[in-house]
């Protein structure tokens, strides 16, 4: 969400019903609501946001199902607890740049 996008009315006002279709939000909630959480997601406390997803373990089938990913579930569960004590994510979980 660049300034350009936020300030042009036919981005912005889409982006955030957009927004509001895909989180849940109660009826006291307002469209500037969501963009300021936008904002705050983007440049948390004046630090780059880092995207990551959950370490993967290996692949199978699985029967009506089909093929799955299966976590690495030592560095998973590392990575929940980080999250769930507003620890810093463990440097050995993070993209290399």
């Amino acid at each position: 969400a660049s300034t350009g996008t936020l300030i042009n009315p036919f981005k912005s006002i889409p982006l955030g019903y957009d927004a509001v279709d895909a989180l849940t939000v109660d009826k006291g909630s307002h469209i500037w609501d969501v963009i300021s959480l936008g904002l705050a997601l983007r440049d948390a406390g004046g630090s780059k946001g880092v995207t990551l997803t959950v370490p993967v373990g290996g692949f199978a089938t699985e029967a009506g199902a089909g093929s799955v990913v299966l976590w690495d579930r030592a560095k998973a569960l590392s990575l929940f607890n980080a999250l769930k004590n507003d620890d810093a994510i463990p440097a050995n979980l993070l993209p290399k740049t």
